[in-house]
């Protein structure tokens, strides 16, 4: 195993495990890492589950589903082949690990490239003193396995194009990773609230959102907000051209979205 697998191996279990007592002599050898690896054990899963747990869900149909829901798709008999054992098959951590074991650059094209890079952009924005980087690594890693292949999104459409489109079914296309190439945590949500000034409450994601834009145009404040929620597609779409060039296009289309938005083009009460 290549010493770039062997350090993808180790950053997928921590993306499945959390950063556990088995991995920390690894990552206190990384520069950068001694304030976080001096963190009790307890501490170090509290923000495994923050960022992993309730924050982003790392699943194949989770950011490939037009529904967004977590779903079966890759079977455990993938792994089995290899002699690997996973309870979900699904997961980013253990998608990574399997390519980490075997170097298959086929399960990489029909697998991870679809779906890996906004997983870890959304991991990365979750922020704290461990994650960011983690996200960051793996992305460097697979910047080989994954440079040159072709990726097909499905076709979807601009939810403003529909007058039946109120805030709650705008909220929910831009909360659906393949329909917007985003994927907003409750804390993204809250984050972006506050910078806008656009109050959103607590409740679900879709909850939240929706409002964070009824909060907007109440108080007149709707370009403002679209400002702030831009700025944000642009950080993603920084690492889409570089990386995922189909998930930069469905950016664009989301980008266009809330353009229109902020320009008049108003979704039903």
């Amino acid at each position: 195993m290549t010493p770039e697998r062997q350090a993808l191996l180790a950053l997928a279990h921590v993306i499945s495990n959390g950063a556990t007592d088995a991995t920390i002599p690894w990552l206190r050898e990384i520069p950068g890492l001694e304030t976080f690896c001096a963190l009790s054990e307890d501490e170090r899963l509290a923000e495994h589950e923050r960022v992993l747990g309730r924050g982003v869900f790392a699943y194949e149909s989770v950011f490939t589903r037009d529904d967004a829901l977590r779903a079966e798709g890759l079977a455990a008999e993938a792994y089995a082949r290899h002699g690997l054992s996973v309870d979900e098959p699904n997961h980013l951590g253990n998608q990574l690990a399997l390519y980490a074991q075997t170097g298959d650059l086929t399960f990489v094209a029909e697998h991870l490239a679809r779906w890996a890079v906004p997983a870890l952009v959304a991991i990365e924005r979750q922020g704290g003193p461990f994650y960011p980087f983690v996200g960051s690594m793996v992305r460097e890693l697979l910047g080989r396995p994954l440079n040159g292949v072709a990726v097909a999104l499905p076709e979807t459409a601009d939810p403003l194009d529909n007058d039946k489109t109120g805030l709650r079914r705008l909220s929910e296309h831009l909360l659906v990773p393949v329909k917007s190439a985003w994927f907003l945590s409750r804390g993204d949500i809250l984050r972006l609230a506050s910078a806008a000034e656009c109050p959103c409450g607590f409740g679900s994601r879709t909850q939240m959102l929706e409002a964070f834009f009824r909060t907007a145009v109440e108080h007149e404040r709707l370009p403002a907000a679209v400002d702030v929620l831009l700025a944000e597609l642009a950080e993603w779409r920084q690492v889409f051209r570089e990386q995922a060039p189909a998930w930069d296009a469905r950016a664009q289309l989301t980008e266009a979205v809330l353009k229109r938005l902020a320009a008049g083009v108003a979704p039903a009460s």
